[in-house]
């Protein structure tokens, strides 16, 4: 029995599942359960993949699983993470739709190379640390509103960050310790109704794609559209004109 598949059904108990040596594959999401802590002993050698998802887990605790690369926790109600101790294995792990404050106990996991942390309630992602190999990060749907900390995930290639309360573009200043950041979305954000810059004649959308920019240079895609090179020589020039400005300030207060 290599494969299982138990989900929609009203399971509350997953302890039965840990005499299943030889499973590499287990989905029991969309269930009743409350704990793993039935895992928390080393078991499951051959479990590459495991769907936790559409529970009622509410407490992150050791997940001692020797081969696990792919694991769902996402519609569960926890409202940290501190309690897990990392992976040597995991390569992709969805938190999406918990209660998180926090990236506390998000840590550890040296391969791992996609983390969906999408509608929680994060504010910072002080504490997040240990992921060498990180690509894709989604925060969409958070609350945060600094983008200190950065520098704990600069391998990243993809960011999401639509839906969260940056009201500043220069925030997007501080994701320059991300220097392989090619795709950003940042839709649904208070900056981007651009109520406190010159928009020269654009719409917000092409605001804010010209002030994300002059930030973060590199990036090829903004908000799923390809960057044009017309929008890279309007944010080259804005980001002239804001330094001269800057600087003709700074000479009259003098």
């Amino acid at each position: 029995l290599r494969i299982v598949r138990l989900s929609d059904n009203s399971i509350r108990d997953a302890s039965p599942l840990v005499k299943l040596g030889v499973a590499r594959k287990i989905d029991i999401s969309k269930n009743q359960i409350g704990s793993v802590e039935c895992f928390t002993e080393p078991s499951l050698p051959n479990l590459v993949e495991i769907d936790l998802s559409s529970n009622s887990i509410d407490t992150a605790c050791p997940l001692k699983f020797e081969a696990v690369v792919r694991m769902d926790l996402s519609k569960n109600r926890m409202s940290t993470f501190e309690g897990f101790t990392g992976s040597e294995t995991l390569q992709y792990l969805s938190l999406r739709e918990n209660s998180l404050a926090d990236v506390k106990g998000v840590a550890a996991m040296p391969l791992l190379k996609e983390l969906d942390l999408a509608q929680n309630q994060i504010t910072s992602l002080e504490g997040l640390a240990d992921v060498p190999e990180l690509q894709m990060l989604d925060l969409g749907s958070n609350s945060l509103a600094d983008l200190s900390f950065f520098d704990a995930v600069a391998t990243i290639h993809t960011l999401v960050l639509t839906s969260n309360k940056i009201d500043d573009f220069e925030q997007f200043r501080k994701l320059r310790c991300c220097p392989k950041l090619r795709t950003i979305s940042v839709a649904g954000n208070p900056c981007c109704a651009c109520e406190n810059v010159d928009t020269a004649g654009r719409t917000p959308e092409e605001q804010t794609r010209v002030e994300v920019l002059q930030h973060l240079d590199r990036l090829t895609v903004i908000d799923g559209v390809e960057v044009q090179p017309e929008e890279v020589a309007a944010a080259k020039e804005l980001r002239k004109e804001r330094k001269a400005a800057k600087a003709a300030a700074a000479a009259a207060a003098e």
